[in-house]
């Protein structure tokens, strides 16, 4: 019995290594080798998940093109700044402008002179000539002209009863209309009074209207002349009356602005 199983061996040996040999050759000619199977207890790998892509920018919106110049256009050079008008032109620039100086009036005047002498009642109607010399102040508030007028009235009748000197102060309110250049051309109406000190108890007044113009020799300095017609009371006698006709001229300077 113990000689069969040690012969039953001796034949296992004996084939074993043609039975690998075939074996290994047939796995050779198939091209594939079979994986052993995982252990039971080793759970195979989640699948690996692609990476995330990163979030894509939004595309910067395109600059337009510079444009090209052609070597024959050239830039335009800038324009020069353009002047101001000169406000010696024109007698809206520059509102509140003051002139001053000396104005000399010169005209015919015309007295119808009332009075009481005793009981009866005298009247004379006399003619003559004025000279007012004064000092004069003017200021510009386009399109208007206020003008203030201080100084002497000197009339010379030809009698001697309405002959008389005395202080006058007028008033005057103009609208100035400017021409091409430096004219402007104008009229109004004022108020004058002829008060004392007088070389006669004196005191008279009245209503004036004047036509006249002013020219802007430059911008410190101008002419200013006027027609200018005067009716109000004889400062003598007893619903005495006065009417005088003449020009008034005279050159002013710049004395600032208010």
């Amino acid at each position: 019995m113990h000689r069969a199983l040690i012969t039953v061996l001796l034949c296992g040996a004996l084939l074993s290594p043609p039975l690998l040999l075939s074996a290994q050759s047939g796995a050779a000619q198939g091209g594939e080798t079979a994986e052993p199977d995982p252990p039971a207890d080793i759970l195979p790998l989640p699948p690996e998940s692609p990476p995330e892509s990163a979030p894509q920018q939004e595309p910067l919106p395109e600059s337009p093109p510079a444009q090209e110049t052609s070597p024959e256009s050239k830039p335009e050079p800038p324009s020069p700044p353009q002047k101001r008008p000169d406000s010696s032109r024109k007698m809206s620039q520059g509102n509140f402008i003051t002139y001053g100086g000396i104005l000399l009036g010169a005209g015919a005047a015309y007295v119808n002179y009332h009075d009481w002498i005793g009981s009866s009642e005298k009247s004379l109607s006399t003619s003559g000539y004025y000279v007012n010399p004064v000092l004069c102040m003017i200021i510009l508030i386009p399109p208007f002209c206020g003008q203030t007028e201080a100084g002497v009235s000197a009339g010379a009748q030809d009698e001697s009863t309405t002959s008389v000197t005395s202080t006058r102060l007028a008033g005057k309110v103009k609208y100035l209309y400017d021409l091409s250049g430096p004219f402007s051309i104008g009229g109004g109406v004022g108020t004058y009074c002829e008060i004392p000190p007088a070389s006669k108890a004196y005191d008279g007044a009245g209503f004036t209207l004047h036509a006249g113009g002013i020219c802007k020799l430059s911008s410190e300095w101008l002419i200013i002349a006027d027609i200018e017609y005067s009716t109000g009371y004889f400062g003598m006698g007893h619903d005495s009356t006065k009417n005088s006709f003449g020009i008034n001229a005279g050159v002013l300077t710049r004395l600032g602005n208010l």
